[in-house]
């Protein structure tokens, strides 16, 4: 899963999207090229467990195997479980949890917790991550994660929060290997009037901006 993740470049994250729409939002996105999708948490609801596993099982029962699915901003030991059990297949944290890692890789799934430091990219990395989520990744600039990666250039890094079409060339020029972002590729008011056919487009603008990174373009 991970030569397919660093293959495709992408992921697609769903936050706050509503529950109703999650299906069609994905549906979009999967004709605009997008196959690894995210749905977050929400750790402010008391349902954030349910309401993920619901949003889960919608796009898996739309979609198939069509789309690779995960689970981010995930917290907790329990998560993670909750996660697997609604079939996410990878899972993504703000944070390094040591315990979330392990978890995650004893259920067979994808790691990818979030690093801001050389110490905790690195600390993830020893303890089981696949890869590390750099985040928030704009707020770093181009020139720390290029020197991130002089000696950490052994860990795959994604980057996250602040990532457009027009900066993602400049995010796998600095080193990358993977970039996610929501705002960009699902605006509110497109996702409020069911507007697919505009998300499908956003999907295609950003899956061709990871491609002239990747240098596929």
């Amino acid at each position: 899963m991970l030569n397919s993740l660093l293959d495709a470049g992408f992921v697609a994250i769903a936050r706050g999207l509503p529950e109703e729409k999650t299906a069609g939002v994905a549906q979009a996105l999967y004709e605009g090229g997008v196959r690894f999708f995210e749905i977050t948490y929400d750790q402010r609801r008391e349902d954030a467990q349910a309401l993920l596993s619901r949003c889960l099982n919608a796009v898996r029962s739309r979609l198939g195997d069509g789309m690779t699915l995960g689970a981010g901003t995930v917290m907790t030991v329990e998560q993670v479980r909750a996660a697997y059990d609604a079939g996410a297949a990878y899972i993504v944290s703000p944070n390094t949890s040591t315990a979330v890692i392990e978890a995650t890789k004893k259920l067979g799934m994808l790691s990818s917790p979030g690093a801001l430091t050389p110490t905790e990219a690195a600390l993830a990395y020893a303890a089981g991550a696949d890869i590390v989520k750099l985040f928030p990744a704009a707020s770093l600039g181009f020139g720390y994660i290029k020197y991130l990666r002089g000696p950490l250039n052994y860990i795959p890094f994604m980057a996250t929060g602040g990532v457009t079409p027009e900066n993602t060339p400049d995010f796998f020029a600095a080193g990358v290997q993977v970039v996610g972002t929501s705002p960009t590729l699902m605006p509110v008011e497109a996702v409020e009037r069911e507007d697919y056919e505009r998300i499908t487009q956003l999907a295609r603008i950003h899956i061709t901006a990871v491609r002239k990174g990747q240098g596929r373009a």
